[in-house]
């Protein structure tokens, strides 16, 4: 298993990290999104923009009070966190928010 950590700063960055790790963007992945700072709009705008970039990619998310990274908690910032696996397949996703907003739903 592959592991990417990273608070999400913009999408430049997102893609340097990611091209500097040992993720392999063409294949199936995982991907979860804590947020401490983010609107459920925008939640739902950066899930479309990392899918841009991880077409493949199978989204998880929620939203908190803070995130923890490197062991240090921050009250508004949004942590992702990538996973790929070598021999797992991913089915099916839905993706909700806070107040039952349902921003996607997917079924492959």
């Amino acid at each position: 298993m592959q592991t990417l950590k990273l608070l999400y700063k913009n999408k430049e960055n997102f893609i340097q990290l990611l091209e500097n790790s040992s993720i392999q963007p063409e294949q199936e992945l995982l991907m979860i999104i804590y947020s401490a700072a983010l609107l459920p709009q925008a939640a739902l705008d950066l899930s479309r923009e990392l899918l841009e970039i991880l077409p493949k990619a199978k989204i998880i998310g929620s939203s908190g009070s803070g995130v923890i990274f490197e062991r240090k908690q921050y009250d508004d910032e949004t942590l992702i966190i990538i996973r790929q696996f070598e021999n797992t397949k991913f089915s099916k996703l839905i993706f909700f928010l806070k107040y039952n907003y349902m921003l996607f739903n997917k079924y492959k």
